[in-house]
């Protein structure tokens, strides 16, 4: 090593061209461990639930395909009948309107600055006589004999088509290095449903009958939507038909569901397809030379957005400016500690006095930390100058507040680190990375329409004879599908 003696440093360009001379007496040290390379994530369940869950997707977009062929049928019954609702009203449908509206002003106090209408419509009943339910019973039950009607019961259970309509701004930021641009994810979503909503009286029948009832409306509901569209044109009215007793809907049920899909929306993940649909067009844009935002208003937005990181940076950067110049005088302290005691070992060799094996190592040892150190000092001092040049830049971007002129300085720097930041949330297995990153999240349910269709159904009771018995039994005919379902004498 240089035995001269050295000036103390007064720049820190001198001091790292005096610590370059040091770096000799380490040059045969090995290298400290480097860092190892994290793994990737296996991304192998994650595409095995991608495709279970665009199959599911598929078969939902069917349903609700059909169920708003269905909606548009209703709404034009509505509209057509409107009138005569008010002209015919019989007491039953005056108690009817009157039950109905009191679940509606329910509805409208528990979901307050929602726009809330309920409806109320009715398939018609099919005539069936007696002689076509006993061949039917017949068709099921071949052992019986001398069948006869006892009682008939036109039920009416009810089934609610809910609409909601809502909208939702999902902020995605996109990553440049130390900014992130924020993109806006907007757009309304309707939701069709249809579901039963009866409640668990229902009239003639008893709590095991009423369990055998739930099940033959559930396998009634897989079967519904298809049917309900297919006859709605001819067969779906406003006007309550006569002699017929309808079941009570349940608003518990009513407030679950949509209590249900308010805890779904709350969840950005169900809001996956709109985002990466949005980041495939938005890939897409930046070739062709066209913004992010989609107008000023959202610039306004982004600007104010894009202001606040801006002072974070300023903020980290003088923090680590500060830093940065605290290290440094450590590094001087140790510098001069490291050249005296290098000095000192020379003289001392020249003047024939050993130095120990262990003094020298312990040199080394120094030196290597030191290294370590001024490395580390350089990486941010060059981090500093970084996230000035970047605040610089961006405070040139938005000095203007013009979109076009904004929207150009950005695409001139940036146009690649967007492209190849939209890349890696579109890859495979991405999909935390885009959820983890969002903190801006917006939804609102503005409309709840609630059809309530009253489906019709003939409960009887009949006597019959078996193996010379007399037996009494009791059966559903559910119009819509032509299906019975026995409570008793149990179908085997």
């Amino acid at each position: 090593m240089d035995n001269s003696p050295q000036d103390e440093p007064q720049t820190f360009a001198s001091f790292l061209n005096l610590v370059k001379k040091l770096e000799k007496v380490i040059q045969e040290t090995p290298e400290l461990s480097k860092e190892e390379k994290v793994k990737e994530e296996d991304s192998k369940g994650i595409s095995g639930d991608i495709s279970a869950s665009e199959e599911l997707a598929s078969a939902q977009i069917v349903k609700e395909s059909e169920l708003e062929e269905f909606e548009k049928h209703t709404d034009k019954i509505k509209k057509e009948e409107g009138e005569i609702k008010i002209k015919e009203k019989s007491k039953l449908k005056e108690g009817t309107i009157e039950y109905l509206l009191k679940i509606e002003e329910q509805l409208i106090q528990y979901y307050s600055g929602t726009e809330v209408q309920l409806e109320d419509f009715y398939f018609k009943i099919e005539d069936i006589s007696d002689e076509q339910i006993v061949r039917k019973i017949k068709s099921k039950f071949h052992s019986l004999e001398n069948i006869s009607i006892r009682k008939k019961l036109n039920l009416g259970f009810p089934f609610a088509l809910f609409k909601i309509d809502g909208k939702y701004k999902i902020t995605v930021p996109i990553s440049t290095g130390e900014m992130a641009i924020p993109a806006y994810v907007e757009g309304s979503r309707k939701h069709l449903k249809l579901q039963s909503i009866g409640s668990k009286d229902i009239p003639s029948l008893d709590s095991n009958e009423i369990n055998i009832w739930n099940q033959a409306m559930s396998k009634l509901q897989l079967k519904i939507a298809q049917i309900l569209n297919f006859k709605a044109k001819d067969d779906l009215r406003k006007i309550s038909p006569k002699d017929i007793q309808l079941v009570d809907a349940d608003i518990l049920t009513i407030q679950e569901f949509i209590k249900g899909y308010e805890k779904k929306i709350i969840d950005v993940k169900s809001f996956s397809n709109e985002i990466y649909t949005f980041l495939d067009e938005l890939k897409q844009k930046i070739p062709e030379g066209e913004g992010i935002w989609k107008d000023f208003e959202e610039f306004l937005e982004a600007s104010t957005n894009l202001k606040e990181q801006i002072a974070s940076l300023q903020k980290k950067h003088k923090e680590l400016s500060k830093e940065t110049q605290i290290e440094y005088l450590k590094l001087r302290k140790d510098q001069r500690q490291i050249n005296g005691k290098t000095k000192r070992y020379k003289i001392e060799e020249k003047r024939g006095k050993e130095i120990t094996r262990e003094k020298k190592k312990a040199l080394v040892t120094n030196l290597r930390e030191f290294q370590s150190k001024k490395k580390h000092l350089q990486r941010d001092i060059d981090k500093a100058k970084e996230i000035q040049d970047t605040v610089d830049l961006w405070n040139e971007i938005l000095l203007s507040e013009d979109q076009q002129t904004a929207t150009q300085k950005i695409r001139e720097n940036y146009d690649l680190a967007l492209f190849s930041s939209i890349n890696g949330l579109l890859e495979e297995g991405a999909g935390e990375d885009i959820f983890g990153k969002i903190r801006e999240f917006e939804t609102s349910i503005d409309q709840i329409t609630i059809h309530v269709i009253y489906i019709p159904a003939i409960i009887c009771e009949f006597r019959a004879v078996q193996n010379e018995k007399k037996i009494e039994g009791k059966m559903a005919y559910f119009n819509l599908t032509k299906e019975i379902t026995f409570f008793k004498p149990a179908l085997v």
